[in-house]
């Protein structure tokens, strides 16, 4: 549980741009409610989270999750820390994500990313997601815009019989 809160709470300070949120405020949070978030993780039917550790450090983590509105599970969170970038370990945790959210009784896999980040984006691609012509706006006044991407489950071939 601590390693995973330490990765959450490097993630906010790091990517400040990637997501809102308040390293102060996520220090404050109880280890008891932490406890309970990772139980209900790690025993939910639609979520899951993955925890890339290195030698016992966190080094990444990614959250996927159904979302009964749209018919998708979204790929909500995939960090790696800047020391093990380029390691392989994003690649890891993003298949192990899209292989428990493709079992998930959807549409469509999908994730949102800044149109900036290219590293992300080149991976994604190489895994399988395809780009949209989804946009959105980072956060309510930030300039920073995000493109939505898709992986769609393959459908079963015919047999010729």
């Amino acid at each position: 549980v601590r390693a995973y809160v330490a990765m959450r709470i490097a993630f906010v300070e790091q990517c400040p741009t990637a997501i809102q949120g308040d390293p102060a405020y996520m220090r404050r949070v109880p280890l008891s409610r932490w406890r309970t978030l990772v139980r209900e993780l790690a025993t939910s039917t639609k979520c899951a989270a993955y925890l890339a550790l290195h030698d016992g450090t966190p080094v990444g983590f990614a959250n996927a999750s159904t979302n009964a509105e749209t018919n998708e599970a979204e790929i909500t969170h995939i960090w790696v820390a800047a020391e093990a970038r380029r390691t392989g370990i994003g690649r890891l945790l993003l298949s192990a994500a899209l292989q428990t959210a493709t079992t998930y009784p959807v549409a469509r896999v999908s994730l949102w990313v800044t149109t900036t980040n290219q590293p992300a984006r080149q991976l994604y691609k190489a895994l399988g997601l395809r780009p949209t012509r989804n946009f959105r706006l980072l956060a309510p006044g930030s300039s920073l815009k995000q493109i939505k991407y898709v992986l769609s489950p393959r459908l079963p071939t015919k047999r010729n019989s």
